[in-house]
């Protein structure tokens, strides 16, 4: 599920995280810099308001704190105070105050504080265990899964094993790098299916006769993907990915040119999706795959390989 948690949100989860949370440094922290606070009053124009809070709890003139509710965050600067009250202007000057006389909102003194806050929150165990519980609770309460996205990957490659048949000579090193475009659809909240065209082009050195072999692939491919649960701490989904694929496949020696068929017998991929953005994430994937080539000279004689190979992906994940 595509879903950021807000500062605005995750200010109001800072109390009563910080209540069970283990570390009493950061619980004592958090309560002396979050405090829930009701709107007094608002001015005509619609800039300034007040709260019951002045020079007695620590609120000066010139301060700047941050104002959230469930719904949005906003900074406010003081304008004038005295030992009860203190009145707060907003500083965006193309925005009104969103707020009602008579709302409860939660005032942060130190802005910088929260941001400094809301990394220890991420790294503790008990407040991602709430935004996993809250994320399985939303996609049941709105069935909602992950959009339809698009991939592209570039790939480095290795062989691993090969084997020719009608050739005695199967000693050498395979090498190149592939592209990948996928298209990616959701099946449910924890499945996704994919579909794409691959690009191949390797190289196999001989060393008994010392020749190479250039060969190139064009596979569409087809697959289903299963999500685990996201670290929320790097905001990363882990993935595994189970791909097939059937295409052509051509490869050059010396002067000699064979073609054919190919099929990918499977691919087997695990990958980790680091989120960057809403619409966007950099893919990071370790593959190991076997591919069938069956091929044939102009005079008719076939050729067929099997290859096991391993590869290295990076890409990008976007709408």
């Amino acid at each position: 599920m595509k879903r950021l948690f807000s500062l605005a949100y995750i200010s109001t989860l800072i109390s009563p995280l910080a209540i069970q949370a283990n570390t009493s440094d950061l619980e004592n922290q958090i309560k002396e810099n979050h405090h829930l606070v009701v709107i007094q009053k608002l001015s005509s124009s619609g800039k300034s308001f007040v709260i019951r809070k002045g020079r007695a709890d620590q609120v000066f003139v010139g301060q700047r704190s941050l104002f959230t509710t469930k719904n949005i965050s906003l900074v406010a600067r003081v304008v004038t105070a005295n030992r009860e009250f203190s009145q707060w202007i907003i500083e965006d000057e193309q925005a009104k105050v969103p707020f009602q006389t008579g709302e409860i909102v939660t005032i942060s003194y130190s802005v910088e504080r929260v941001w400094s806050e809301i990394p220890k929150l991420m790294t503790d165990k008990r407040y991602n265990q709430i935004l996993a519980l809250e994320e399985k609770q939303l996609r049941r309460k709105y069935n909602t899964t992950s959009d339809s996205r698009f991939q592209i990957l570039g790939s480095k490659t290795q062989g691993l094993n090969e084997s020719t048949s009608s050739s005695e000579n199967n000693d050498g090193e395979r090498s190149g790098m592939n592209f990948k475009l996928k298209y990616i659809a959701p099946i449910s909240n924890s499945f996704r299916w994919e579909l794409g065209f691959r690009y191949d082009s390797e190289i196999l050195t001989l060393t008994n006769p010392d020749v190479e072999v250039e060969s190139q692939r064009y596979l569409v491919t087809a697959g289903i993907q299963a999500r685990f649960r996201r670290f929320w701490a790097a905001n990363a989904t882990p993935y595994v990915s189970l791909t097939l694929g059937t295409g052509k496949s051509q490869s050059q020696i010396n002067d000699s040119v064979q073609s054919g068929s190919a099929t990918l017998l499977p691919s087997l991929t695990l990958g980790v999706d680091f989120q960057m953005n809403k619409k966007t994430s950099v893919l990071a994937e370790i593959s190991v795959e076997s591919v069938n080539a069956s091929e044939s000279f102009s005079d008719g004689v076939e050729q067929t390989t099997n290859i096991t190979s391993a590869m290295f992906s990076l890409g990008l994940e976007f709408q």
